[in-house]
């Protein structure tokens, strides 16, 4: 009605302009058809014939839906909440801050505020359905709570069993032993016993029982030989032996680059104080396989890290085959001959060097490429060393640390 009566003012209104004011008759009829049109067009506009079809009435609600893991997981009601949402408004799901565009809850995050500061753009009513494990609930102001409603359909408590954490070396060498930590967590009445395996795609490489107790989580220690292991071997650590409803938390994987030879060998006759400090310091900032070999009594070779007696041949192809070699003190005949690519001799005295004795104040240099380890360190107040042996540093060389006495 609204609209007709707009067409019949315009047209009433450049019939009256060019055929009673101007008086241009039939010969302005293309004129006043597009006046009229120009006319009813502005017409239109000013009395907004959107607002007044719609009758005052409620927006379609806009639905956010928690798209993440937990919805899907074990006891979670994932499709009843799609279908619920789809039945109360308009659905638009949340969860990773980069979302992918997979319509399945399989996003690691619940992040909702994203979408709600997205959604508060729009003056429809705002639903969140969500098992209530939210990711970002705390960082959420008040006034964007108060606008929106929230359906809960909450997870059911079910019996699972997850592995926690996998920690291990990512590289060896061929021979040494890989310890694994894990920690192996149960939830809600799973069994306190289960089993706890390392496979090589089908084979098997270990495996223990392991007793999680009253607290229903433990951490243990899996040990395995890295020999006959590929360059790249792709570990899967995986607790089997109990029924639990949520099997994707079950396994994990561990990625082990396996080296023919130790890249870094540490050879330490005695194995005094700075023989094991300078290992533990390789092992924590070397990027490579480190191993350290030294002669504890009746000339019998034994493992630094473990002190298990190790074979003299086992010790000369390490050395061999090092890319640096580190020898501290005596050094075997066999040494004269190795192949590393890069020889670190550190001279204390046990092969007839000098040695000074005195009060000895190390101090830092402030240009090395090892000054950044001594930052925040009082170098300078360490208690004094009981001994030095001289060393002339060459033309290319550089000191990390000086000593002065008294």
């Amino acid at each position: 009605m609204t609209l007709a009566l707009i067409l019949v003012l315009a047209g009433l209104a450049s019939w009256v302009t060019y055929w009673r004011l101007e008086r241009l008759g039939p010969r302005a009829r293309w004129a006043a058809l597009a006046r009229g049109v120009a006319w009813a067009a502005l017409g239109l506009l000013l009395m907004d014939l959107t607002w007044r079809t719609s009758g005052g009435a409620t927006a379609r609600p806009l639905v956010l839906i928690d798209q993440s893991l937990s919805m899907a997981a074990a006891g979670g009601r994932w499709t009843e909440a799609r279908d619920s949402a789809f039945a109360w408004g308009e659905v638009q799901p949340f969860g990773d801050r980069a979302p992918t565009g997979d319509s399945l809850p399989q996003w690691g995050r619940s992040d909702l505020a994203p979408a709600l500061n997205a959604a508060q753009a729009s003056s429809r009513p705002i639903l969140v359905v969500t098992d209530g494990e939210l990711t970002d609930w705390a960082e959420i102001p008040p006034e964007a709570l108060a606008r929106m409603g929230v359906r809960l359909f909450p997870r059911a408590a079910v019996p699972d069993l997850a592995l926690g954490r996998v920690q291990g070396p990512d590289r060896v060498t061929s021979g040494d032993t890989i310890r694994l930590e894990v920690e192996v967590r149960a939830y809600h009445g799973t069994p306190q016993a289960t089993a706890l395996e390392v496979r090589l795609e089908q084979r098997l490489l270990a495996r223990r029982t392991v007793d999680l107790g009253d607290l229903g989580a433990a951490r243990f220690t899996v040990s395995l030989s890295s020999r006959g292991l590929p360059p790249e071997a792709l570990l899967t650590v995986a607790v089997t032996g109990a029924a639990d409803a949520e099997p994707r938390d079950d396994a994990r994987w561990w990625l082990v680059r396996v080296s023919p030879t130790p890249g870094i060998v540490l050879v330490a006759n005695p194995a005094d104080w700075d023989a094991r400090f300078l290992l533990r310091a390789l092992t924590q900032v070397a990027a490579l396989p480190t191993r350290g070999f030294t002669i504890l009594a009746a000339r019998q070779w034994r493992s630094m890290e473990t002190l298990e007696l190790v074979p003299a041949e086992e010790v000369r192809r390490a050395t061999l085959g090092a890319d640096v070699l580190i020898l501290k003190g005596r050094s075997p005949a066999f040494m004269g001959r190795t192949r590393a690519r890069g020889l670190w001799l550190w001279p204390s005295g046990e092969s007839g060097e000098a040695v000074i004795p005195g009060e000895w104040y190390a101090t830092a240099s402030p240009s090395s490429p090892v000054a950044g380890a001594f930052l925040g360190l009082p170098v300078d107040s360490f208690p004094p060393l009981t001994s030095i042996t001289p060393v002339e540093p060459a033309a290319e060389a550089w000191a990390g640390v000086t000593a002065q006495l008294s």
